[in-house]
């Protein structure tokens, strides 16, 4: 992937991305695997972010996830597309209100609908939990033990968005959906601070 970022003093108006989709070759997703694998050892929780770039093979998400598992790790799943079965063994996945409908047939216009849709992906992956992300409605929470927890978001203005804030804000982000995993209440609505916990973050696509 080619990025190009127009900036104009510190703030970026936008970013071009010339990019291929096309699946990386099975070494390199062994390769992939390889390093991942040796990145949870120290970790207690592995993270993959799918934005379908190729990265998270089928095969590779699959040795990634076997790794962790084996290794006693919590695997997280931000995922990506209507197939989520390559995602089976992952403890928690994140997908949004639209992935959640098309990823399993079902309506996820309330919260109701999204309750019984996440029961439905629990139910055909043996996860643990669904965690819907709702944009600025907030957060679902749903788990295989039947708890339903609704979180609310709290929406701020941001003028400047530079990179390294982007990239604060994704791992944020991903603190918030482990603890809302953990701890659903304790997750506050604007939590500060960084991640609590060491997380092994593979991540399909760019920054």
């Amino acid at each position: 992937t080619i990025k190009t970022r127009y900036v104009a003093g510190s703030q970026q108006l936008l970013r071009a991305d010339r990019e291929t989709v096309a699946e990386v070759a099975p070494s390199t997703a062994d390769d992939i695997v390889r390093l991942a694998a040796a990145a949870i050892a120290d970790c207690k929780v592995a993270v993959l972010s799918d934005y379908a770039k190729g990265v998270l093979t089928p095969g590779a998400i699959a040795g990634i996830v076997a790794a962790a598992r084996a290794a006693g790790k919590t695997v997280i799943v931000d995922p990506k597309g209507s197939d989520f079965g390559r995602y089976r063994g992952a403890q928690l996945l994140t997908p949004n209100r639209r992935e959640l409908a098309e990823a399993t047939g079902l309506a996820t216009d309330t919260h109701d609908a999204i309750v019984v849709a996440a029961r439905h992906l629990i139910a055909t992956l043996g996860a643990e939990a669904v965690l819907c992300t709702r944009g600025p409605e907030g957060m679902t929470l749903v788990t295989g033990t039947g708890e339903t927890h609704h979180l609310a978001a709290a929406a701020h203005e941001v003028f400047e968005f530079p990179i390294a804030l982007k990239q604060n804000h994704d791992v944020r982000k991903k603190d918030i959906q482990l603890r809302a995993f953990q701890h659903p209440s304790t997750v506050p609505v604007d939590p500060a601070g960084g991640v609590d916990e060491a997380v092994a973050l593979v991540e399909d696509g760019p920054v």
